[in-house]
């Protein structure tokens, strides 16, 4: 009773739990989506399983949401209850083709982020071939004006591997070189999307999720609002606008299925317990949207249901799996993905 109370006045202690533990907000990272099931793999996903994977987020009741919406969330406007973002990495030309017209059935909206590179050969030379194309800046006007995509930054030319790690620091290279370097590389891309297609992005997704020593000041001081990875975390964000850098984001694969791969993001919500139990067995936080607010947990009480993984950023968790609260280790660090094709 207290619960329904507290989420109809909209009163103190609830938003005081919002603001203590943040917004939760999972983000997914596609690549290159093509027909062919044999061509699948570990960044390549068929149409069938992206229009799963975002049906299955729409039933569970997740809203899309874009750095757009995560800049104004720090500037004081608000999210939705479950935000997720959706985002594709390279802008492959068949995002267009494929992913634009799911979106717009499930009404939903995505970010891709394109390497200026890629974009300027083929303007240059359009070949709009689903397998291996890459966005022109046409493309991108259009994807821009459905009101589906928002354009992120993926860098001009950094999309390497040498003689650079993507974004990152070369061996032996200064920091004030790194960064005239970097700068350099992002404002191009900059300008040139504000010249070809009438704007600059506000995301900026790291070549490899190689972060490099300093950037976020960079990124800062060249407009930008938020930063994409590719470290697997769910990421808790606050009012604070250096909340949105470095956010982690779960990489899809094509060779899982819809359910297992949310279970691997903890979004799975039939399989999720609504509790959580700190170490000491007695003091409990109870989900409501992305609030977690304190009560008493009675002596043997169970859990709604099993449950994969909880991220609550607060004290080390004892959850549940078979429906009984149990303790759980840490999560492992997750090594660092090297980014797509």
């Amino acid at each position: 009773m207290l619960l329904c109370l507290l989420l109809a006045a909209g009163c103190g202690p609830l938003r005081a739990a919002v603001a203590e533990t943040g917004v939760v907000l999972p983000v997914i990272m596609y690549h290159s989506v093509l027909k062919d099931p044999k061509r699948t793999g570990r960044y390549v996903v068929t149409p069938e399983r992206l229009r799963s994977d975002l049906a299955y987020l729409k039933k569970e009741g997740y809203v899309a949401v874009t750095g757009g919406d995560l800049v104004a969330y720090v500037q004081g406007a608000d999210l939705p209850e479950k935000p997720v973002m959706i985002t594709f990495d390279d802008g492959h030309y068949n995002n267009l083709r494929y992913a634009l017209p799911i979106l717009e059935t499930l009404d939903m909206k995505a970010v891709v982020s394109v390497v200026g590179a890629y974009t300027e050969e083929y303007s240059r030379h359009p070949d709009p071939n689903p397998n291996y194309a890459y966005l022109s800046y046409d493309d991108i006007s259009a994807l821009a004006a459905s009101g589906r995509f928002e354009i992120g930054n993926h860098s001009f030319d950094m999309h390497r591997q040498s003689p650079r790690m993507g974004s990152d620091r070369k061996p032996g290279e200064s920091q004030a070189d790194y960064r005239a370097a970097f700068e350099a590389d992002a404002r191009r891309l900059q300008e040139l999307l504000q010249e070809h297609c009438g704007f600059a992005p506000q995301i900026y997704a790291y070549p490899f999720g190689a972060v490099g020593e300093g950037t976020k000041q960079m990124l800062q001081e060249l407009g930008f609002g938020c930063s994409l990875t590719c470290r697997e975390k769910v990421n808790r964000i606050h009012r604070d606008p250096d909340s949105l850098f470095s956010l982690g984001r779960f990489n899809r694969p094509g060779d899982m299925t819809t359910e297992a791969f949310m279970e691997k993001l903890g979004l799975a919500i039939s399989k999720t317990a609504d509790i959580i139990v700190h170490n000491d067995s007695k003091a409990v936080r109870e989900r409501v949207g992305n609030a977690w607010l304190p009560r008493e947990r009675p002596a043997g009480e169970r859990a709604t249901a099993a449950l994969a993984e909880v991220h609550s950023g607060a004290a080390p968790l004892k959850v549940s799996r078979g429906g009984r609260v149990r303790p759980i280790q840490r999560p492992r660090r997750r090594r660092l993905l090297r980014g797509g094709p």
